[in-house]
């Protein structure tokens, strides 16, 4: 059905192509929709007709959004599929256009082309006008085109705030730290799409995200600690017990055995095991692995599903 689905939208020149959640400026035309099939619903409802009969009035909103003509296009969804405009009932029987004198039709014709040139120049006045507020907003904004890699670390803005939650005013945008494990970009005049996964445990966040809802992650302490200096304070000396971590960290990553990759991961009782392929080719299920070594684990494993995604839409 999907293969049928797919030829016959190819028929018709209906292209998929594919956006973030939660980002409405990425299909307008669908939000659009959307909107009038609510102002539909409010406008044709009745004293009798409710939330639990709106099925009496959905023939009457799909007959207006096929017959109204679409501003971009200048014609209706119906005459785009059938080729014809849609027959309407009408009292009025429409009659072919007479006039009484030459100057008459001659006045007519000029009024008709003289409209048509000032639609036109309206139209790109309006063109231009949106490339003028873009410019504005851009050099307002500072925005630049994203430069998001696979691999990159970053941070997901997430303003939801769950039912019944305790954190309304205290709630936190950036929760969790993910991997981008795909990039999503199927015309390149729509900005693309990202693919998460969350650092933590790889568990693949459910939607695409756009590039406004996140940004890079520092996870390089050396270099933050550079670039935000800790304010200084009167009579304050290095803790031992930092330096003591600090070289329990770097035991920790000296006992780690060289390995190629994980094979697997696995949940057991309250913990997560890696099966991890070692350099002289022995197998091992371990509980602690390097952070470099899963997060090639994890991107690998991403980069798998993706392409199986890709290969059953064709």
């Amino acid at each position: 059905m999907s293969r049928f689905f797919g030829h016959l939208t190819k028929l018709l020149g209906i292209q998929h192509k594919t956006g973030a959640a939660l980002n409405p400026r990425a299909n307008g035309y669908a939000e659009q929709v959307i909107k009038k099939v609510n102002e539909g619903l409010k406008r044709y409802s009745t004293p009798e007709i409710d939330d639990k009969n709106i099925e009496l009035i959905l023939h009457l909103i799909q007959l207006n959004l096929l017959s109204t003509s679409s501003v971009s296009t200048r014609i209706s969804p119906f005459e785009v599929v059938h080729g014809l405009s849609m027959p309407l009932p009408s009292p009025i029987e429409g009659e072919k256009t007479t006039f009484p004198t030459a100057e008459a039709e001659s006045y007519y014709s000029w009024l008709r082309d003289a409209l048509k040139l000032l639609h036109s120049a309206v139209h790109q006045n309006r063109v231009e006008a949106k490339q003028e507020m873009k410019a504005a907003y851009d050099r307002r904004h500072a925005a630049k085109a994203p430069t998001f890699r696979i691999g990159d670390v970053v941070l997901l803005l997430d303003r939801r705030v769950k039912p019944n939650s305790d954190r309304v005013l205290t709630h936190k945008p950036y929760n969790d730290v993910y991997m981008i494990s795909d990039i999503i970009r199927g015309d390149d005049t729509i900005v693309p799409s990202y693919r998460l996964v969350r650092q933590r445990d790889g568990q693949p966040v459910k939607n695409l995200v756009n590039a406004d809802r996140i940004k890079l992650y520092n996870e390089n302490r050396d270099s933050f600690d550079t670039l935000n200096p800790p304010l200084p304070i009167d009579g304050a000396v290095k803790s031992q017990e930092s330096e003591v971590e600090a070289s329990d960290d770097e035991n920790k990553l000296a006992h780690y055995e060289p390995a190629r990759k994980i094979i697997r991961q696995r949940q057991s009782k309250d913990r997560t095991e890696y099966l991890v392929l070692f350099r002289d080719g022995t197998q091992s299920w371990c509980y602690d692995v390097s952070p470099a070594l899963y997060a090639h684990f994890v991107l690998k494993r991403e980069t798998d599903r993706s392409g199986k995604r890709r290969r059953k839409r064709r």
